[in-house]
């Protein structure tokens, strides 16, 4: 399980790793020297073969971008920045990779958005390289904010948070499905107990479809 946490003087952001060993999770360390560094190390996706990283790194003066790493030889090498015009220097964060590995989802405030923050995609080349970044259009993004997406593994279903689309308090929890055309339908608020009149964000299902975490600042028994 990865995580991300913070220095007891609130200025680092880094990625921590936790395993689950005999039912309890083990004390939370750092993924490693080669991806937590000065800079602040937060949002992140994984692979589902387990060897691929991309996160959000935010520098000083030059905004947050995404960087991405590979593991070989027992060990993360170090993080490279994926180039422009992926990252720009706006705040560019919150990737989701998809269980095939050839699509990134990713919320951004660059220009050429449809309000403050949008989910964005960018597709893997035949080349391995990956393309400009799309706009998931209308269907998804609003003058709002769209944050946290997180795309099942059937490449069809996407969960994704918005303040905008008619809800129950602030960020809300959505499911949108692509359809034969390609075209994502109108979002459906996943209602409650998950969505309530706080902040509900970043929901991620298992493989088997069976278990969904997610975030909330909502205090009470149905959250915990």
């Amino acid at each position: 399980l990865l995580g991300m946490n913070a220095k007891s003087d609130f200025t680092d952001e880094n990625i921590y790793v936790s395993h689950l060993e005999n039912n309890s999770w083990s004390n939370p360390v750092s993924i490693s020297k080669n991806i937590n560094s000065d800079n602040n190390e937060g949002a992140h996706t994984i692979s589902s073969n387990g060897e691929i990283l991309i996160f959000a790194r935010g520098v000083t003066g030059e905004g947050v971008d995404l960087y991405i790493s590979q593991y070989a030889n027992n060990e993360w090498q170090k993080a490279s920045k994926l180039s422009s015009p992926i990252s720009t220097g706006h705040w560019d964060s919150q990737p989701c990779l998809s269980a095939d590995g050839k699509t990134i989802y990713f919320v951004s405030n660059r220009p050429g958005g449809k309000g403050e923050k949008d989910i964005w995609k960018i597709e893997k080349k035949d080349d391995n390289s990956w393309s400009k970044p799309i706009n998931l259009g209308d269907s998804i993004n609003t003058k709002g904010n769209e944050m946290s997406p997180f795309i099942h593994p059937d490449n069809k279903t996407l969960y994704f948070s918005s303040d905008y689309w008619i809800g129950m308090g602030k960020l809300d929890l959505f499911i949108s499905r692509l359809d034969s055309n390609n075209i994502w339908s109108s979002p459906v608020n996943l209602g409650y107990p998950i969505n309530t009149e706080k902040d509900d964000v970043r929901l991620i299902v298992t493989t088997d479809g069976k278990r969904a975490y997610f975030s909330s600042d909502y205090i009470g028994e149905n959250h915990d």
